[in-house]
């Protein structure tokens, strides 16, 4: 660990106060590092949103795909978070499991809007137009009060239908 001088404390006295540090000298460690810490933000492989729009006259069509790769997910040992279930509801012995693979998460959404002129305009669309429910994980941290899903980069919310008019003054 190389001795980096900081205007509060070095990087060595920070991980003496357990914050963790990690000297990464590729991309390929980095991602490494991120599969193997997956408490800790994901760093997905791909991610991506394609746009296909078509105008013709007073109308514009989009239809919009949304993309994340898949990642490892956390691994919990013995007596921490994963309890087996007693015939009788009650929490059973904790088992260990490790890292479950999520897989890749895909959307697709549709909007259609019509100028009636120059000032009004009308908006309808559909989020998420195949109700494609969100990979299964089992992080429980940094997206809210959720259980099976990571609600950092998935949405729970299945189709929703919208629209708007918006007026111009």
């Amino acid at each position: 660990m190389l001795r980096v001088p900081g205007t509060v404390q070095s990087l060595t006295d920070a991980q003496s106060d357990g914050a963790s540090i990690h000297v990464v000298y590729s991309p390929h460690q980095a991602v490494d590092l991120a599969r193997a810490m997956p408490d800790q933000q994901v760093v997905f492989k791909d991610t991506f949103q394609l746009i296909f729009s078509l105008t013709t006259g007073p109308w514009m069509n989009s239809l919009t795909a949304h993309y994340k790769s898949g990642y490892e997910d956390a691994s919990y040992g013995a007596n921490e978070t994963i309890f087996l279930a007693n015939p009788d509801g009650s929490l059973g012995e904790s088992v260990a499991l490790s890292g479950v693979r999520v897989p890749s998460y895909t959307t697709w959404d549709w909007q259609t809007v019509y100028n009636f002129s120059k000032d009004v305009r009308g908006t309808i669309g559909i989020l998420n137009m195949f109700d494609r429910d969100p990979p299964r994980s089992l992080q429980t941290g940094g997206g809210g009060n959720q259980i099976g899903y990571d609600g950092r980069y998935a949405n729970p919310i299945g189709r929703t239908i919208y629209g708007r008019v918006g007026i111009k003054f």
